[in-house]
């Protein structure tokens, strides 16, 4: 076990942000699977990005406090920002496709 390197436990901080991030993907995903799924495969499509973000999520932000946590208290920088990047694309699909739901229900005569 590796001990914390300063009073302030940013990387703790961190993680819990992750985790955050995970189970409101996680929720946003299946609030739309069950009130949507009678529209048709573009929410649901959304949903499973929404949960595929979740799962991503999850997993990132424990390789990232591992790795974050070993560098600081080898005194190094931790580096990596491809997880980052990957994470705020998938996002932006999961918020593009969301939106063209929502849209085309609209545009469809449902419920605006």
């Amino acid at each position: 076990m590796v001990t914390p390197f300063d009073p302030g436990l940013q990387p703790e901080r961190t993680a819990l942000s992750w985790q955050r991030a995970a189970t409101a993907f996680t929720v946003a995903g299946l609030v739309v699977l069950r009130c949507s799924a009678h529209l048709g495969t573009l929410p649901v499509v959304a949903a499973c990005c929404a949960l595929v973000l979740a799962a991503v999520a999850g997993w990132t932000g424990g390789r990232r406090r591992r790795a974050v946590r070993e560098a600081l208290a080898q005194d190094r920088h931790p580096g990596g920002g491809a997880a980052l990047l990957l994470l705020a694309l998938l996002t932006a699909a999961a918020a593009a496709l969301g939106a063209v739901a929502v849209l085309a229900g609209t545009s469809a005569g449902g419920p605006a």
